[in-house]
């Protein structure tokens, strides 16, 4: 280990060039790191919804699925969006029968006339 007790404790000129132009080049690829991509594929988002109130007794619990259609983690912001395709989500509902699920599910999407479901074809979320 003699190599180490003659090592100086500032790199020479010729070495620290090269490294602080590697280091500025890599700048932007760590920078664009601070923002990563979620899996789409693999993701999706889970909500329930209870009834509460004084009409409760008219209304459903709700579990509805949405897979994630786009989405991304701004580590720097410390943020996270997702977006969603209506067309997408789905009403799970363990405890309604399976036409209930479906009048509730086409109820959630909106009106069965295509121009006005075509309104709101995405639904996003942005948390701080």
């Amino acid at each position: 280990m003699l190599w180490l007790q003659e090592a100086s404790f500032f790199p020479s000129k010729r070495i620290l060039a090269p490294v602080a132009l590697l280091t500025l080049g890599l700048t932007p690829v760590l920078a664009s790191a601070q923002r990563l991509a979620v899996d789409s594929v693999k993701s999706s988002v889970t909500v329930r919804v209870f009834k509460s109130g004084l009409f409760s007794g008219l209304a459903h619990d709700n579990t509805i699925q949405a897979p994630v259609a786009t989405g991304n983690i701004d580590m720097q912001e410390k943020s996270v969006t997702l977006a969603f395709n209506v067309a997408d989500m789905k009403v799970l509902d363990p405890g309604e029968s399976d036409s209930n699920r479906k009048d509730i599910d086409a109820t959630m999407k909106g009106p069965k006339d295509s121009t006005e479901r075509s309104s709101r074809p995405s639904v996003s979320l942005l948390v701080q």
